[in-house]
């Protein structure tokens, strides 16, 4: 097709009955508008679709036939070696329908540019039994519903691959193993996946989804407190972990693991790393924390958040060597403290490098004088001032200050 327009309203079909085979060849400012699309539909079934420009799409208004899903290699439990291929290197692919790209046989989908826009759920792998096979080196792949996403191996065997220039782009998000029989592999060795969520539902039941990293940057599109979990494994590989959450809070509580070649992580944007002590021993100055086994590029860019004790503060080396310590935030030498009178209202204060040292006192009787019996006063380790309504009838009043 070169400059044509074509308009069906029924199935458009290339590679239909079992034996057969089609090739469709899709280019300039063609135009071909279908309510329902096959490649490699049925029994033993080859098709293949080449677009190097021009739009494919769903035809409007509805046509004779009710709209169904768009599927790549199978359309039935029958067609379990029914081949679809599309090679994508320019021009729109835009499904209106579900999109399935191994359906119920195998399926491919290769894209080196142009441009596909799934408005519901792109699924490869679909239905039991079936294979997929995503690779995008260029271009970019939309998976555009907010309330739906891109699944890698819903009930089959699936796997995404994107290098070079590639993008893939999830609003609602990536799912790799979606169900017990998903069995769905994501390697990022290069380009960019920008999505909302990663994750795998079916691990738990018995299917997989493993996240390879390997140069790729992986970018949050939106706010997540569980942008990255539940996969059964996630590889860091030679080309490293790049993960960008731009300007979104996110949260990833996915184990990275190596994977043997060496390969680090790397942190874009602003950030934080929330540290929480377990057990009750105590932390000191010059305490430290190996987090990363490696150098965490970008890591002087997270602030680090916890409380590892009084006076006591983190120290970010990340960026260094993959570590935070333990570090001394209140000056230590002795220092004194200054009062002042307003009526009956006594102010104790103390220098502001000294916040956190705790205000001790103590009430005796005349003949008792000073004694060991110091009490804490409530709320002073947070600052650096004491306020007190003085009382005549406490014939003795005594302060002190505590070092953490």
């Amino acid at each position: 097709m070169n400059n044509a327009l074509i308009l069906n309203s029924c199935d458009e079909n290339v590679g239909d009955v079992t034996g057969s085979s089609g090739t469709l060849n899709i280019q300039d400012n063609a135009t071909n508008t279908t309510a329902n699309f096959h490649v490699g539909k049925s029994g033993t079934a080859t098709g293949v679709l080449n677009q190097s420009g021009g739009y494919l799409g769903r035809l409007n208004p509805a046509p004779l036939i009710a709209y169904a899903d768009w599927r790549v290699g199978g359309n039935t439990t029958a067609d379990a070696t029914a081949v679809g291929t599309i090679n994508l290197s320019g021009g729109v692919v835009e499904p209106f329908s579900n999109f399935q790209v191994g359906a119920y046989g195998i399926g491919y989908w290769n894209q080196t540019g142009g441009i596909a826009n799934c408005a519901n759920y792109p699924s490869m792998g679909r239905y039991p039994g079936s294979t997929s096979t995503l690779n995008v080196s260029g271009g970019g792949f939309n998976q555009n519903g907010s309330g739906q996403l891109l699944i890698i191996a819903e009930q089959g065997t699936a796997a995404l691959t994107v290098t070079n220039s590639g993008l893939v782009n999830c609003v609602g998000g990536l799912s790799i193993g979606h169900t017990a029989t998903g069995i769905g592999v994501v390697n990022l060795d290069g380009g960019t996946i920008s999505t909302r969520i990663v994750r795998s539902p079916g691990a738990t039941l018995g299917g997989s989804g493993t996240l390879n990293l390997n140069g790729v940057l992986l970018q949050a599109n939106a706010n997540n407190a569980t942008f990255m979990s539940g996969l059964k494994a996630a590889y860091v590989l030679a080309g490293g972990a790049i993960i960008d959450s731009s300007s979104n809070a996110i949260t990833v509580g996915q184990v990275l693991l190596d994977g043997g070649t060496g390969g680090g992580l790397t942190k874009l944007g602003s950030g934080t790393v929330t540290v929480t002590k377990l057990g009750a021993t105590a932390l000191a100055s010059g305490d430290t924390f190996k987090l990363f086994s490696q150098p965490l590029r970008g890591g002087n860019a997270l602030t680090i958040l916890g409380h590892p004790g009084a006076g006591l503060g983190w120290t970010n080396h990340l960026a260094l060597d993959g570590t935070i310590g333990v570090v001394t935030t209140v000056a230590m030498n002795p220092t004194n403290i200054s009062y002042s009178l307003s009526g009956n209202t006594l102010t104790i204060s103390w220098p502001t490098d000294h916040t956190g040292w705790t205000l001790q006192s103590q009430t005796n009787s005349l003949s008792t004088g000073l004694g060991n019996n110091w009490v804490d006063v409530a709320g002073s380790a947070t600052g650096n001032t004491s306020l007190f309504t003085v009382d005549p009838n406490a014939p003795t009043v005594f302060f002190r200050l505590r070092s953490p």
